[in-house]
């Protein structure tokens, strides 16, 4: 019947839950990796720090590479640089670049002529 079928099932899962209520409960008490603890510390400082860091204005030649234009409009606000080095200059890598691979193959060699570029023109300036 129906009703046996209802019991049946209910049994089946209650001791289902039992078998995987022991293999998630730990027998022994957890200790903590003490490599674990130093960097949940080390990241917590260095977030602190960052929050709490004020640039200060400098009028020196800052170069900024960005992995492509798009960046401009990214969550990143580049353009914020430009409070504290108004002559800022971006440069831009290929459209399709990877911002995380940015120093990788493909994108590399895209770069390193953007460096190469700016410092041609630092030397201009001098």
């Amino acid at each position: 019947t129906f009703g046996a079928r209802l019991r049946y099932f209910g049994r089946r899962l209650r001791n289902l839950g039992g078998h995987v209520g022991a293999l998630v409960t730990p027998k022994e008490p957890v200790t903590t990796d003490p490599v674990l603890a130093s960097r949940a510390r080390l990241k917590s400082t260095a977030i602190t720090a960052l929050r709490r860091y004020t640039p200060t204005p400098y009028s020196g030649r800052v170069c900024i590479f960005l992995p492509n234009k798009a960046w401009m409009r990214s969550g990143a606000a580049p353009r914020q640089w430009l409070r504290v080095t108004p002559q800022a200059e971006f440069y831009f890598g290929p459209e399709d670049c990877n911002d995380s691979r940015m120093l990788e193959e493909p994108d590399a060699p895209a770069i390193a002529e953007l460096y190469r570029q700016a410092t041609r023109r630092a030397g201009r300036l001098m």
